[in-house]
């Protein structure tokens, strides 16, 4: 009995030796596993990205998703239920019809519109328009329904000259805990990708952009918006040049000695309008000064001046008069080379529908310029790209 005693606690003692080590040893030898990576090189696009040495890859084939070319899947843990990926990273590939490079804002646009019109299915959407190793980039986050709760989705396109890229990072609900990891890696995954030949994919117009949910897919035409195709030109008074495409017609709202105002839509009914707003500044507050000091002071101003007092002032205004007004963004930039604000916002319409809206804002020769048109639609590069072409007096 008493060697029984001491043959027991030596096997317990064995065993508790064996487990010291082991609580040593895997998170070092998964610290190691984690660091190691591996190349994936896609012969069809001649395009390489790296991904975890401890992921798996499947390259099963769906004719409904014909670009999808590589899923790579994070291991199956014990802590995740019904057998299912925690988290899977899906490369996509198509060659546009584009000669130079695709315009990945513009393919964004169309793709953003089929998720906003679709709010059923995706949800929580945002967009944000980003570079990845200076190279232009769009990429997409929203919510979905998955096989097991819900999911958490992140995409992102890039342009490799006439290729377009999209790497979509999907995580369950239920590993919280492990997203912000998921989410280094994806971002490694970004940044890793590059061209290393030029593959053979055929030219295309034809884009899948929900995987997997491809009952509801159909084939959507992208095309890109070179500035030359704003065949149009509208001149106001005060000289200002705008360029539109030739589908579009510009349309005056209203002038008077203070301000005048012109938008330009498409002919289809309920078209959005990208409004423009001219405002003399001198008669708008320099003339209305009673003190003649006053008047010489504020004469004496820049432009600069009147840019950052305005800027403020369309602020408080709109923090003021529009419900639920969120100011999401200011940055400086330039409008025909002048210094001008980029104003981003949210607010409810007088209907109660939440808008967000982009206004850019530049001071020329005391007079106030204003670009006003939603975001998060099919049109928004267009309008990104009028505002490139305008042209000052």
């Amino acid at each position: 009995m008493y060697l029984s005693l001491i043959r027991g606690r030596a096997i317990h003692s064995g065993i508790l030796c064996l487990s010291l080590l082991l609580c040593a040893f895997l998170p070092v030898s998964l610290a190691h596993a984690e660091g190691s990576w591996r190349r994936y090189d896609d012969p069809n696009s001649g395009l390489s990205v790296r991904y975890p040495a401890y992921w798996g890859r499947d390259t099963t084939t769906n004719p409904a998703d014909p670009e999808l070319v590589m899923t790579f899947a994070a291991p199956i843990t014990n802590g995740f239920i019904m057998n299912y990926q925690p988290a899977t990273v899906e490369m996509r590939v198509v060659r546009s019809l584009a000669s130079a490079t695709t315009d990945i804002h513009a393919l964004a646009d169309g793709f953003q519109q089929y998720y906003v019109d679709r709010p059923h299915i995706f949800r929580a959407f945002t967009r944000t328009d980003l570079e990845v190793q200076q190279r232009p980039a769009a990429r997409f986050s929203y919510t979905m329904l998955g096989d097991d709760g819900t999911m958490y989705v992140t995409e992102t396109w890039q342009a490799f000259g006439d290729t377009a890229v999209n790497l979509r990072l999907s995580t369950y609900q239920l590993f919280g805990d492990r997203q912000q990891h998921y989410e280094s890696l994806y971002t490694d995954m970004l940044e890793s990708l590059y061209r290393k030949g030029e593959g053979s994919l055929t030219a295309t117009d034809n884009m899948f952009p929900l995987g997997r949910m491809s009952e509801f897919a159909d084939p959507r035409s992208r095309s890109n918006i070179p500035s030359n195709d704003f065949t149009n030109t509208y001149r106001t008074a005060g000289g200002l040049q705008i360029l539109f495409p030739q589908d579009r017609k510009a349309q005056p709202i209203y002038d008077n000695y203070i301000s005048s105002s012109v938008y330009v839509a498409g002919t289809k009914k309920n078209a959005l309008h990208f409004t423009v707003t001219i405002t003399d500044l001198y008669q708008a507050f320099i003339a209305q000064a009673s003190d003649f000091a006053v008047r010489k002071r504020l004469t004496e101003q820049p432009d600069s001046f009147w840019l950052s007092t305005v800027r403020d002032a369309i602020v408080a205004r709109y923090a003021e008069t529009v419900p639920d007004f969120t100011l999401l963004s200011s940055r400086d930039i330039t409008v025909d080379g002048n210094p001008a604000v980029e104003l981003e916002y949210r607010g409810k319409t007088g209907a109660g529908e939440l808008v967000t809206r982009r206004e850019v804002l530049t001071v020329h020769r005391r007079v106030l310029y204003s670009f006003v048109y939603e975001t998060g639609t099919t049109e928004t590069r267009t309008f990104e790209k009028m505002v490139d072409a305008v042209r000052l007096p």
